[in-house]
C-alpha cells in the first residue's frame, strides 16, 4: 500500500479528514486470476472506509497508471460528496488493510 497525496483542490476543501493510498494485487495473489487496483481511503478517525476499485484482466500497474490518475481520484473523493458516498464500504478487509498502515 502506497500513500497518495490528493491533487489540487479549492481552498475550501484543503482542510479535509481523508487519507488515501494505492493498493494492488497481482493475478497470482487472487482466486480469479485478475489484477486488482484500488484507491483506498479512510477518515482520520478510522470510522469511515472506502475504495475506488478496478478489477481487470491484464491491467498491470503501469497500465492502471496510464488509464487512471490516482491523485485526481483522491481529489474528487474530497470534493464530491455523492461520489465519495458511492465508494464508502463497511468492509472488514479495508479496516484490516489500514491497520497495517
Amino acid at each position: 500500500m502506497f500513500l497518495i497525496e490528493p491533487g489540487r483542490v479549492r481552498r475550501s476543501f484543503q482542510k479535509h479528514q481523508w487519507v488515501f493510498a494505492y493498493y494492488f494485487q497481482m493475478p497470482e495473489e487472487r482466486d480469479d486470476g485478475r489484477w486488482y487496483h484500488a484507491v483506498v481511503f479512510r477518515d482520520e478517525n478510522r470510522t469511515q472506509f472506502g475504495a475506488f476499485e478496478v478489477v481487470a484482466e491484464g491491467m498491470t500497474v503501469p497500465d492502471f497508471d496510464r488509464q487512471y490518475d490516482k491523485r485526481r481520484i483522491a481529489a474528487r473523493i474530497i470534493t464530491d460528496a455523492e461520489f465519495r458516498k458511492s465508494l464508502l464500504q463497511d468492509s472488514s478487509k479495508l479496516r484490516e488493510l489500514w491497520r497495517r498502515r
